[in-house]
């Protein structure tokens, strides 16, 4: 009988502690606790024509981006699920009335994408500051930015990228003249030995493929199109001789009894750099050749005809395609470009018939 009992006073005992422990995971589940989390603060501007560039808090100069740090305070189950919430608070503008001046906006009045039992305070910045200007979008060229340091050594590189233009946004006094968007910076070597190549290998070298690449911005107040997968492709070459020629570049432009401006380039030449045999070299200097082998073309892209618009009276970038015989190759960093005057056509006046 002593033994049933016991058998008895065990199990409700246990149920008991169950009992009791779930009485206290419910009561911890509930009671309110703090939790910081790194939230990243967007402002809406009230107009789609108007650039918000943000200003750093301590630098003083502007960032493409700014975080605040903000402390949450709910209850533990509701915490439990922090890892599920978007972390982006929105301010939306009311009115872009105040151009080109510093706007400070207090972070507790950005709208915070968390649940209503979430309680939002000491948000670190307290404020932050912003500046509004007219916006400008266009396409800005893209510069392949590689190590030099890291070519092995006897190599030369033949690089491109796809696509060469992005669409970019920015306030308008820092898109004119058109600024020039890079790729993140490149190291050769490091991308030939992820490849199972290295130096005094006898085999060539590999073609280096990389995409997406990452497009830098010249200056954080220009947001390059991030939706846009940017491919860069760097091909390995035996070194050889290379020698500057100076090229007159063609302008092609289509339906030119329908253009209605005139191109005026401001340099009559542009420098190529080419590499070949030097007996190819020293062929190309002799007068009638380098006409033949090497060709300098400026090719008028629907894209480019928005850009020549807004700069009549004014000097503008035009890209230079550059075609070479089989045997030579173009070596340049970066796209190669002439500056033309954009001027309005004026065709001549016919002439006045002679009267009998």
């Amino acid at each position: 009988m002593n033994r049933k009992a016991a058998v008895e006073n065990l199990k409700n005992g246990l149920w008991a502690l169950g009992f009791a422990v779930g009485i206290w995971y419910f009561a911890d589940q509930n009671v309110s606790r703090d939790a910081q989390v790194e939230v990243a603060l967007v402002v809406q501007p009230a107009s789609r024509d108007i650039a918000v560039t943000y200003i750093h808090p301590e630098r003083n100069e502007p960032v493409e981006a700014l975080r605040a740090t903000v402390t949450l305070r709910a209850p533990q189950s509701v915490l439990n699920r922090v890892s599920e919430w978007r972390r982006e608070a929105l301010y939306r503008l009311k009115t872009d009335q105040r151009l080109n001046t510093d706007i400070t906006i207090p972070v507790r009045d950005f709208e915070f994408p968390f649940p209503p039992e979430v309680s939002v305070y000491d948000p670190v910045p307290e404020t932050i500051r912003i500046r509004l200007a007219e916006l400008r979008q266009r396409r800005l060229g893209i510069d392949t930015d590689i190590d030099e340091a890291t070519i092995p050594r006897g190599y030369e590189i033949e690089r491109s990228v796809s696509p060469a233009t992005i669409f970019a946004s920015g306030p308008k006094e820092k898109m004119e003249p058109p600024p020039r968007l890079k790729t993140a910076r490149i190291d050769v070597l490091e991308e030939l030995l992820l490849r199972g190549w290295k130096p005094g290998d006898p085999r060539p070298p590999p073609e280096i493929d990389i995409s997406p690449v990452r497009i830098e911005s010249p200056d954080p107040a220009i947001v390059p199109d991030r939706a846009v997968s940017v491919r860069v492709r760097i091909a390995l070459r035996p070194k050889r001789p290379a020698a500057q020629f100076s090229v007159r570049p063609v302008i092609e432009i289509p339906m030119r009894e329908a253009f209605p401006y005139r191109l005026e380039p401001t340099n009559e030449f542009v420098q190529l750099t080419l590499s070949a045999d030097q007996t190819l070299l020293e062929e190309l200097a002799k007068p009638g050749v380098l006409e033949k082998k090497v060709r300098a073309i400026v090719r008028l892209r629907p894209k480019d005809l928005e850009d020549i618009r807004q700069n009549v009276g004014r000097a503008m970038p035009l890209p230079v395609e550059v075609w070479t015989a089989e045997e030579i190759r173009c070596l340049a960093d970066k796209e190669i470009q002439i500056n033309v005057d954009v001027r309005p056509w004026t065709p001549l006046p016919s002439p006045t018939p002679e009267t009998p």
